[in-house]
């Protein structure tokens, strides 16, 4: 394979990840951001609206084999918890920190609105089983709040 088609094939994964890290719920002008391992090692930006309610689903039915668990933490994001605030969260007058953990094949969700714009970051951490034992990988995935 030449380098070219490598990069087409990165772009496509990455493409694909961002169409359903962000697709859209049919009819109700509302969104939804899904957040799964695949999302979280491979994506490196998500969108968000401002003023725009948005469902955050921390999905954990695409664990790998080794998988113990996901968990995401959006620290101090300009948004408004809509229901019920996940175990963990802080709410914060201008800011909060919502933190959602998913043992494999179960899925959390928390419903947001974006109340400020800019760039923030979700750290995830995914826990491994290794043969030295449990072992956590953290990455980065950047959320973009925009107009």
């Amino acid at each position: 394979m030449t380098s070219f088609h490598r990069i087409a094939a990165a772009a496509a994964l990455t493409f694909a990840l961002l169409g359903s890290a962000c697709s859209s719920l049919t009819g109700s002008g509302a969104h939804k951001l899904v957040l799964s391992e695949p999302v979280c090692v491979n994506a490196r930006f998500l969108k968000m609206k401002l003023n725009q309610q948005t469902t955050i689903v921390l999905d954990n039915n695409k664990a790998g084999p080794t998988q113990k668990g996901l968990s995401v933490t959006l620290s101090e994001f300009p948004v408004i918890i809509v229901g019920d605030v996940p175990q963990g969260s802080t709410i914060g007058a201008n800011f909060s920190t919502i933190r959602l953990s998913t043992a494999p094949k179960e899925q959390k969700t928390v419903v947001v609105l974006p109340t400020g714009t800019g760039s923030y970051e979700i750290t995830c951490n995914i826990s491994l089983t290794t043969q030295s034992g449990l072992q956590v990988q953290q990455k980065t995935v950047t959320v973009q709040i925009t107009q």
